[in-house]
């Protein structure tokens, strides 16, 4: 059900029971021009307000996730013949800030 609100647009109340699933019911405020285009699609789809509203909002919940969740390709480790330079010792910070800065190219 959509109830006017002065100048914020429409607040709908959506919730209820689907099967023995329950609902949480809440009211959400968007704009009138918004409403009507929801309305318009879902009316097109033969589907709820709802069912519309809840399947753009999975939709964008899983966008967010998979662009903040990084993807973690496979490693490709590099190897040479060789071993590490005269006075560079991996194990201590300070050395090897001090290696970097004597022989910085």
């Amino acid at each position: 059900m959509a109830t006017k609100s002065r100048s914020r647009g429409s607040a709908l109340d959506v919730g209820g029971l689907v099967g023995n699933a329950r609902l949480m019911r809440t009211t959400v405020e968007i704009s009138d021009d918004l409403l009507v285009k929801a309305k318009r699609v879902a009316a097109e789809r033969n589907t709820s307000l709802r069912a519309l509203i809840e399947e753009g909002l999975r939709d964008h919940l899983d966008a967010m996730a998979r662009r903040e969740t990084p993807s973690r390709g496979a490693i490709r480790w590099v190897t040479v013949e060789g071993g590490l330079p005269e006075g560079l010792d991996v194990a201590s910070r300070e050395c090897l800030h001090r290696w970097l800065s004597e022989n910085a190219v």
